[in-house]
């Protein structure tokens, strides 16, 4: 698996949320369409409701929640969109990246 979350605080919401923050640790081999970030266990919800995330290193992270994988998009073309990250083997400017998230999870009712 590309992606470890390590969950640093965790708080409850009102209307049934957790909200949640950390860091992403990114390891590995990539997929095309992107990978899984398993918070099983590190959070007393099993439901991923919204996961914002960033890093330093000019990598731009975005989470697809309706397949639940975290993409990376990297530079593209001069004045040209983003390309997503090829399949293969992360780039040491992902795996050393400082990368940081904020979560929000359906509580257990």
């Amino acid at each position: 698996m590309a992606f470890t979350p390590t969950v640093d605080t965790e708080h409850a919401l009102e209307g049934g949320l957790i909200l949640a923050r950390g860091s992403i640790a990114a390891s590995g081999n990539y997929a095309a369409g992107g990978d899984p970030v398993a918070f099983a266990g590190l959070v007393k919800s099993t439901t991923l409701y919204a996961l914002f995330v960033s890093g330093m290193a000019g990598f731009v992270y975005q989470w697809d929640q309706a397949n639940a994988l975290l993409l990376i998009f990297e530079a593209g073309a001069d004045g040209a969109a983003l390309d997503e990250l090829g399949a293969g083997a992360l780039p040491g400017g992902v795996t050393g990246d400082t990368i940081r998230f904020v979560a929000y999870f359906r509580k257990f009712l």
